[in-house]
């Protein structure tokens, strides 16, 4: 073994064949759950939360488990190689340094913390204080010096775009521009998230210990507009401009928990450089495809609208 930069020991080559999954009902955790099963090479066990109602697949091994009792959760994970957690991070923070301390004890060779989004750890991602607890995820595993893989995919471009989550409601035609709208961002398809984790658990290796970085496209604002424009027509839009001042203002002083939320993330995203990742991307080094095309992702993102 060797000690890396973060200062947790990593091994020279690691196999992984059995995978822990918690959280593999969400939008996350289906699509890795999915490529799991797909890949095939894998032994799987579902780490269902007490009391949950979610269906699986028949033939998974599922486990009723509380997440926040440490002790049980280090038995059930003995001779587990990998726990990747899809759980929803917001209010989840504790529940999941529990669960990389239960690695720890258990001897699990990587914990993939529940991320799979926007990079929290850009410049401009680590001075938000909405996403500091997140980052105390990983602390609490590089602390214990357990080994991780830390994953950003970019906003889920097929449930953002359609879900009118980010400023882009297509039933209605209204968009909200915020700042100037050409800043690009990263993104991953829904389908894109589970091929990462398949990919990085099959050569861990490389990944341990850091962030890694993927994305299926890239996109901007104004981009985004006029190739919606070409699919769904050009009149009856409504474009609302609304400057980045405003949106600090509202992470400064904000009148919810939720707005709060919302213009944390608008800011990151919409922010040049603060969630775009061109020259960090990992997908050769994971054997992934480099791009989706914005067509072809608007075309599913739409296929995807009668789902909210």
């Amino acid at each position: 073994s060797r000690r890396n930069q973060f200062g947790a020991n990593t091994q020279d080559t690691m196999t992984i064949k059995s995978v822990a999954i918690a959280g593999a009902s969400g939008n996350s955790g289906s699509s890795i759950l999915k490529a799991l099963m797909s890949d095939g090479t894998f032994t799987i066990t579902i780490l269902s939360r007490l009391g949950s109602k979610s269906t699986f697949p028949e033939g998974v091994k599922v486990v009723p488990v509380d997440y926040q009792d440490e002790t049980n959760l280090a038995k059930i994970l003995e001779g587990q190689d990998a726990l990747v957690v899809a759980i929803q991070t917001q209010g989840n923070v504790e529940i999941q340094k529990c669960m990389a301390r239960a690695c720890k004890a258990a001897g699990v060779q990587v914990f993939i913390p529940s991320d799979f989004g926007v990079d929290l750890w850009s410049d401009l991602g680590r001075t938000l204080p909405h996403f500091a607890d997140r980052a105390a995820i990983v602390e609490e595993a590089r602390r214990i010096g357990q080994n991780f893989i830390d994953i950003s995919t970019g906003c889920w471009f097929d449930l953002v775009i359609p879900g009118g989550y980010w400023g882009f409601h297509l039933k209605e035609k209204k968009v909200t521009i915020y700042g100037s709208g050409d800043v690009k961002q990263s993104a991953t398809m829904l389908d894109g998230i589970g091929p990462v984790v398949v990919a990085a658990l099959k050569n861990p290796t490389p990944f341990l210990n850091r962030n890694v970085h993927t994305s299926d496209l890239e996109w901007s604002q104004n981009e985004l507009l006029e190739a919606l424009k070409k699919k769904l027509g050009s009149d009856g839009w409504q474009i609302t401009h609304v400057p980045m001042d405003d949106l600090r203002a509202k992470i400064k002083n904000p009148a919810s928990p939720l707005e709060a939320h919302s213009a944390n993330m608008m800011h990151l995203v919409y922010t040049e450089g603060g969630s775009h990742w061109p020259d960090r991307k990992d997908n050769h080094l994971l054997g992934l495809p480099d791009t989706v095309p914005l067509d072809r992702a608007i075309d599913v993102a739409i296929s995807r609208l009668n789902k909210f």
